[in-house]
Protein backbone atom coordinates (compact mmCIF):
# COMPACT_ATOMS: atom_id res chain seq x y z
CA UNK A 1 0.00 0.00 0.00
CA UNK A 2 1.42 3.31 -1.02
CA UNK A 3 0.50 5.49 2.40
CA UNK A 4 1.65 9.07 0.29
CA UNK A 5 -1.31 8.55 -2.03
CA UNK A 6 -3.75 11.27 -2.11
CA UNK A 7 -6.18 11.29 -5.31
CA UNK A 8 -9.86 11.18 -6.17
CA UNK A 9 -10.12 7.61 -7.84
CA UNK A 10 -11.90 4.95 -9.05
CA UNK A 11 -12.40 2.12 -7.46
CA UNK A 12 -14.34 -0.25 -9.69
CA UNK A 13 -17.77 0.92 -8.35
CA UNK A 14 -17.55 4.54 -6.61
CA UNK A 15 -15.30 7.57 -7.10
CA UNK A 16 -13.70 8.06 -3.93
CA UNK A 17 -11.35 10.80 -2.20
CA UNK A 18 -7.87 8.98 -0.74
CA UNK A 19 -5.46 10.61 1.12
CA UNK A 20 -2.08 9.41 2.70
CA UNK A 21 -3.15 5.95 1.10
CA UNK A 22 -6.36 5.40 2.83
CA UNK A 23 -10.21 6.50 1.53
CA UNK A 24 -11.51 9.98 3.70
CA UNK A 25 -15.11 8.51 4.52
CA UNK A 26 -15.23 11.78 6.82
CA UNK A 27 -14.64 14.06 4.23
CA UNK A 28 -16.93 16.19 2.61
CA UNK A 29 -15.31 19.38 0.36
CA UNK A 30 -13.91 19.65 -3.30
CA UNK A 31 -10.48 17.77 -4.24
CA UNK A 32 -8.89 17.92 -7.72
CA UNK A 33 -7.98 14.87 -9.69
CA UNK A 34 -6.67 14.85 -13.32
CA UNK A 35 -10.31 14.99 -14.63
CA UNK A 36 -11.44 18.22 -12.77
CA UNK A 37 -12.86 19.49 -9.26
CA UNK A 38 -15.13 16.81 -7.17
CA UNK A 39 -17.66 17.84 -4.87
CA UNK A 40 -17.07 15.11 -2.06
CA UNK A 41 -19.04 13.78 0.79
CA UNK A 42 -18.66 11.37 3.31
CA UNK A 43 -15.33 10.18 1.14
CA UNK A 44 -17.42 9.97 -2.26
CA UNK A 45 -18.11 12.05 -5.63
CA UNK A 46 -21.44 13.45 -5.46
CA UNK A 47 -22.51 13.28 -9.30
CA UNK A 48 -25.97 14.85 -8.19
CA UNK A 49 -24.80 17.98 -6.70
CA UNK A 50 -25.46 20.94 -8.43
CA UNK A 51 -24.94 24.25 -6.46
CA UNK A 52 -22.19 26.14 -4.43
CA UNK A 53 -19.41 24.84 -1.99
CA UNK A 54 -16.29 25.06 -1.18
CA UNK A 55 -12.74 24.16 0.24
CA UNK A 56 -9.67 26.26 1.06
CA UNK A 57 -9.31 27.93 -1.97
CA UNK A 58 -12.92 29.72 -2.01
CA UNK A 59 -16.13 29.28 -3.34
CA UNK A 60 -17.09 27.71 -6.39
CA UNK A 61 -20.01 26.56 -8.57
CA UNK A 62 -20.26 22.79 -8.92
CA UNK A 63 -22.83 21.50 -11.80
CA UNK A 64 -23.73 17.34 -11.50
CA UNK A 65 -20.54 16.72 -9.08
CA UNK A 66 -18.05 18.63 -11.28
CA UNK A 67 -16.77 22.14 -10.82
CA UNK A 68 -17.55 24.51 -14.07
CA UNK A 69 -14.52 26.18 -14.75
CA UNK A 70 -16.85 27.75 -17.40
CA UNK A 71 -19.95 29.22 -15.75
CA UNK A 72 -20.59 32.76 -15.34
CA UNK A 73 -23.43 35.14 -14.16
CA UNK A 74 -25.81 35.66 -11.66
CA UNK A 75 -26.99 32.26 -9.47
CA UNK A 76 -28.43 31.48 -6.00
CA UNK A 77 -28.27 28.88 -3.78
CA UNK A 78 -29.86 28.29 -0.49
CA UNK A 79 -31.01 31.97 -0.63
CA UNK A 80 -27.72 33.10 -1.19
CA UNK A 81 -26.88 35.14 -4.43
CA UNK A 82 -23.87 34.80 -6.04
CA UNK A 83 -21.88 36.36 -9.16
CA UNK A 84 -20.35 33.05 -10.64
CA UNK A 85 -17.08 33.60 -12.59
CA UNK A 86 -15.11 31.17 -14.32
CA UNK A 87 -16.81 28.95 -12.12
CA UNK A 88 -15.62 31.27 -8.69
CA UNK A 89 -18.18 32.00 -6.75
CA UNK A 90 -18.23 35.68 -5.30
CA UNK A 91 -21.19 36.28 -2.36
CA UNK A 92 -23.44 39.40 -3.61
Amino acid sequence: MDTSYTNVTYDGKDWLYVENGKVRYDYTGIRPNENGWWRIEGGKVNFDFTGVASNENGEFYIENGKVDFSKNGLYVYNGIRYNIVNGWAYRI
